[in-house]
């Protein structure tokens, strides 16, 4: 694998990890303020939706800062950081999907421990994998046999043990759930945040629904454009630019989310001002 050179694209990635981080991580703070004055379920799986949202940020920054002091060489540290980042969000849509279903999602009780016990066996288990490949010089993981499993360190995506079997590499199928998972959780979220607005016809709610659904699909705009990484990396300015973008996409999705859940007093007062003048503007256009 043709390993990158260390020039502005890299520290540039880094620095729109950090901006992320620096979102999420503010949103946390605030929740954490707002769980101590509620002290509700929904408000604590919120709260932690938001810390696994802004632990992923975290660890692609540590993911960042380890290729770049090793000189852009992926060691185990940089692969197993660069793994670990993915499987971050899993729980994060977990609490997200669960907090979800106290407020706008109608699954039933069977469903929901269901979705969120698959997410979380997924997530341990992948972790356990990941583990395994960075650390099978241990003496427990060597227990394990070396051809039941594939080093994904250059990421091949199918590699062949025997004639008769091939095997996925793991860390793709990491991502294929990550996406799958996202897509479901955020869609299904925006889904039914956008239709419950048409049908309220409460200025303030039908406002905070709607910018949830439109946090959903900034966030999913921000996913479309991480798979772009890869095909770009020739490409320095468009790689950068692209980078910028889905920073900014994936901060206005966590601002606008938390903004539409809360719906923090200063947030509802601008609603209901503006609700005001539209209905003012209208009586006067009839008029």
């Amino acid at each position: 694998m043709a390993i990158p050179v260390l020039d502005t694209s890299t520290y540039f990635l880094m620095i729109t990890s950090i901006i992320n981080f620096l979102f999420s991580f503010t949103l946390v703070i605030f929740l954490l303020v707002n769980f101590f004055r509620k002290r509700t379920i929904g408000t604590f799986m919120l709260l932690f939706a938001y810390i696994f949202f802004s632990a992923t940020s975290a660890v692609s920054i540590a993911y960042r800062i380890s290729f770049i002091f090793n000189g852009a060489v992926i060691n185990e540290l940089t692969y197993l950081l660069a793994a670990l980042g993915p499987l971050m969000l899993l729980p994060a849509f977990g609490f997200l999907y669960i907090f979800a279903c106290r407020h706008i999602l109608k699954d039933n009780e069977i469903v929901r421990i269901f979705i969120f016990a698959f997410l979380m066996f997924f997530f341990g288990m992948a972790t356990a994998l990941v583990g395994y490949d960075v650390f099978a010089s241990s003496p427990v993981y060597s227990l394990l046999l070396d051809d039941l499993y594939v080093n994904p360190l250059f990421f091949s995506e199918a590699v062949s043990i025997t004639p008769q079997l091939f095997t996925v590499s793991y860390y793709l199928v990491i991502q294929l759930v990550q996406i799958i998972v996202s897509i479901y959780v955020t869609g299904r979220i925006g889904w039914r945040a956008w239709r419950l607005s048409r049908k309220s016809d409460q200025p303030v709610r039908k406002r905070g629904l709607q910018t949830i659904g439109l946090g959903t699909i900034l966030y999913l705009l921000g996913g479309m454009l991480s798979a772009f990484d890869a095909q770009l990396a020739t490409i320095p300015a468009l790689m950068m630019t692209i980078a910028a973008l889905r920073a900014l996409s994936f901060a206005g999705a966590y601002v606008l989310m938390y903004l539409g859940w809360i719906m923090p007093t200063w947030f509802r007062k601008m609603i209901r001002k503006r609700s005001w003048f539209e209905i003012q503007y209208q009586q006067i256009a009839k008029s």
